[in-house]
């Protein structure tokens, strides 16, 4: 369901645009801009449908899906807060975006979008470093699920989680991760099974990695042990960064 412009809240666009763009520039997309509230397991798009305009999630998270020749559902990539919505970087005739969760997306007019581009050099700038960052987490994910073990990728999702779920840091390598998406879009996108992962964060909780606040809150007790079962070096785990749109999801200290 869209809104109409008025209903479009200038402080989650400023949260996701005005620290990167031009005050013009800002001004002219939130004149053209409307929201659309999607509901979890919604279609945003697929092949055939029209091409959407260009915007930007505000809220919430949308998956790239398709079926696999076994028709198992894979989630391929994944759009986060802050993300470019409309540049489909996962384009495939056989893929459709939908709604992981309950979302909301502030859609531009394209021409007035792609008139902008031409002329706010920061616009440009955050357009190319947010299609970037999409790119190099479709990447990092098909270096997961090749080179990783299915109990290296939960460890590996606990590491980089940070980046583009909720997180509410408690010290220097500990902190609360909050999994904002469910366990079987978590398995799909891990090439797993939900039973996998459970019985994967159970036994990490048994060896003191982590604490299993509830079923959605992690506690992360023991990053450097995490790394050792992601089979990831201290160096290495810094790739789990490229996860980040641009800045970790933070949400007020406990």
């Amino acid at each position: 369901m869209s809104k109409p412009n008025g209903d479009v809240h200038c402080s989650e666009m400023q949260t996701r645009l005005q620290d990167t763009i031009q005050a013009q520039t800002f001004e002219a997309l939130r004149r053209s801009a409307h929201a659309q509230k999607v509901a979890a397991k919604s279609v945003v798009w697929k092949d055939g449908m029209e091409q959407p305009e260009i915007g930007i999630l505000c809220q919430g998270y949308l998956r790239f899906q398709r079926n696999g020749l076994d028709g198992r559902r894979q989630i391929v990539g994944l759009v986060v807060p802050g993300d470019i919505v409309g540049e489909r970087v996962c384009r495939r005739s056989d893929m459709s975006l939908e709604a992981a969760t309950d979302a909301t997306i502030y859609w531009f007019d394209r021409k007035v979008y792609d008139a902008l581009l031409r002329s706010d050099p920061l616009l440009r700038r955050k357009h190319y470093l947010n299609s970037m960052a999409q790119v190099d987490r479709l990447r990092w994910l098909t270096l997961m699920i090749g080179a990783l073990r299915p109990n290296e990728r939960v460890a590996t999702l606990l590491l980089s989680g940070k980046f583009f779920m909720p997180w509410r840091a408690q010290s220097h390598d500990r902190g609360v991760l909050t999994l904002a998406l469910n366990r079987r879009d978590i398995a799909d996108l891990l090439a797993t099974t939900p039973e996998t992962i459970c019985r994967t964060l159970k036994a990490f909780e048994k060896e003191g990695l982590i604490e299993m606040i509830d079923p959605v809150q992690v506690r992360v007790l023991d990053r450097a042990g995490l790394v050792a079962r992601a089979a990831l070096t201290e160096e290495s785990a810094g790739l789990a960064d490229i996860m980040q749109p641009h800045r970790a999801i933070e949400t007020s200290a406990a």
